[in-house]
């Protein structure tokens, strides 16, 4: 029998990461809380220089969640809530438009505004852009205007 699932890839500093997973423990067993789905994924990622990386400039703690898409969104926003102290970095490939907040994403990818500019001229029709990126990339825009 298979599953449908959802998932969202979070990225952390590595160097807290007994202070990292401590807490995701602590929030799951200690306080109760339910990861509706029962197996997740942490690896650990070397930094890059590319500029829209999770790894960009940071070695990465990637911890990966899944859940049934009944509770996928619900649970995603109250995990990334949970770790925004740690800065962490959703992934690009998981769910990035879901749930986030540009303003924190422009601050968590400092070369947020050059990619917009590139987006803007490599995708002037915007025929790699589905209407959920439009959007998303609108509302990014709109923060970067107000800088």
């Amino acid at each position: 029998m298979s599953y449908v699932t959802s998932k969202i890839k979070l990225s952390l500093m590595l160097l807290p990461v007994d202070e990292v997973l401590k807490s995701i423990r602590e929030w799951t067993v200690i306080e109760g809380n339910h990861i509706p789905y029962y197996n997740f994924e942490i690896r650990a990622t070397k930094q890059d220089n590319a500029m829209m990386s999770c790894c960009f400039d940071r070695d990465t703690l990637y911890v990966d969640f899944k859940a049934k898409p009944a509770e996928a969104a619900p649970f995603f926003k109250q995990m990334e809530e949970f770790l925004t102290p740690y800065d962490c970095r959703k992934h690009w490939g998981t769910g990035f438009c879901n749930n986030s907040d540009p303003e924190y994403a422009i601050k968590q990818f400092p070369n947020m505004r050059r990619f917009m500019e590139l987006i803007d001229e490599f995708d002037r029709e915007g025929k790699f852009r589905n209407a959920e990126l439009r959007l998303w990339f609108q509302n990014i825009n709109d923060h970067l205007k107000t800088e």
